[in-house]
């Protein structure tokens, strides 16, 4: 299928490279407007009368209120932005803005490592917790980037779930994006990136996203600190080998703990 791929750099590209890696707590953007209004508008219409049923449910202490569903599953619209986010000329656009010459997207690798599940929706009262994503999928494929599009059409500031980022343990909330309709969050996902959602309250409608994260060969990570330091960045990115980690809120739920506690522990080897 033949798609309109948008332009991240819109005339600005060092302008927009120097935002993304100068932006704190690390490097992210936002693109506004991602795609054309009657694009958008379509997607939006058929996600309010999809009904589908999700791959999974989240409801507990740190995960709540989240649904996500397969691709294959979901209206042909939000499968036509997934192959947006994974068009080899949005790649390119992507590898220009870090500054490496190889990057994968999900939708590249087989579904035993990693489900395909880039629809999410979250209910009211739903909140995602501190968390850092899995550092890689196989051996050698290391995560470096992640996309968050917003695709619910009419969204007010008040009724929250806006991304939040966090410092390096998680632990503190650093810096917010509001959530907007038809605004593309792109963040570099480095073994201390730690996002959430912040809690939904009194939303009359699902919160609606199309998420995608992308990969390189580990032996191209050096070129990541190389971009950062030529757009003036004093931002060091750093991995170690981790899965999808959490910040537990407290000690009683023995699994949170213990995956944050080994990721501690990994942290201070710093091997990949």
């Amino acid at each position: 299928m033949t798609f309109n791929i948008p332009n991240i750099f819109r005339d600005n590209k060092d302008e927009v490279i120097s935002k993304f890696w100068n932006a704190k707590p690390f490097p992210y953007i936002c693109i506004d407007n991602f795609l054309e209004s009657d694009t958008f508008q379509a997607l939006a219409k058929d996600v309010d009368k999809a009904s589908i049923k999700p791959t999974l449910k989240f409801e507990t202490e740190i995960e709540k209120g989240k649904a996500i569903f397969s691709n294959e599953n979901c209206p042909s619209s939000i499968q036509d932005t997934v192959g947006i986010l994974s068009h080899p000329e949005f790649l390119m656009q992507l590898k220009e803005l870090i500054g490496i010459n190889s990057l994968r997207p999900l939708t590249e690798f087989n579904s035993e490592h990693m489900p395909f599940n880039y629809f999410h929706l979250m209910s009211d009262g739903g909140f995602l917790g501190s968390h850092v994503d899995h550092s890689s999928v196989g051996y050698d494929n290391v995560h470096v980037l992640n996309c968050i599009f917003y695709i619910s059409e009419q969204w007010d500031k008040s009724w929250g779930g806006h991304t939040v980022f966090f410092n390096k343990l998680g632990v503190k909330e650093k810096s917010k994006v509001t959530y907007k309709p038809n605004r593309l969050v792109i963040f570099l996902h480095s073994s201390q990136s730690f996002h959430g959602v912040s809690k939904l309250k009194g939303n009359t409608r699902e919160r609606g996203s199309i998420y995608m994260d992308y990969l390189t060969n580990k032996s191209n990570l050096k070129h990541l600190n190389i971009q950062s330091q030529t757009y003036g960045s004093r931002f060091i990115a750093k991995y170690w080998r981790h899965q999808t980690t959490f910040v537990p809120i407290n000690t009683t739920n023995f699994r949170y703990f213990y995956i944050y506690s080994k990721y501690l522990a990994k942290r201070f080897l710093r091997r990949f």
